[in-house]
């Protein structure tokens, strides 16, 4: 058997060394780094968002995408309206075998 200073678990003092020095490299992060940079205000976006699928009624999920980069949509803010809308009941996705791509169908 080997000594506990020669064993085999000798390198977790080496792994938790680490994970303190990582720990503090994270803690150096200026905020202005972790804090996105929003184009405009979010509520902004929902009514910009709201407006598009009322006047579409059913939009391809392609052609969402593609509205939301015309008009500086981030990604995470079209998604978490999308996701808010269907909590809410207004929006339902459904698939269109014909087209091949989520149909979004907006009912107020």
């Amino acid at each position: 058997m080997e000594s506990s200073e020669g064993g085999l678990l000798r390198f977790i003092g080496d792994l938790s060394s680490k994970q303190q020095k990582s720990s503090v490299k994270k803690e150096n992060v200026r905020k202005e780094e972790q804090e996105p940079i929003a184009r405009f205000p979010e509520s902004e976006v929902y009514r910009k968002i709201i407006k598009y699928l009322e006047e579409s009624r059913q939009v391809a999920k392609s052609e969402l995408y593609k509205w939301s980069r015309k008009n500086n949509i981030r990604p995470v803010d079209l998604y978490n309206t999308l996701l808010s809308l269907e909590r809410e009941g207004k929006l339902k996705k459904v698939f269109d075998a014909d087209k091949m791509d989520v149909i979004y169908v907006f009912s107020s």
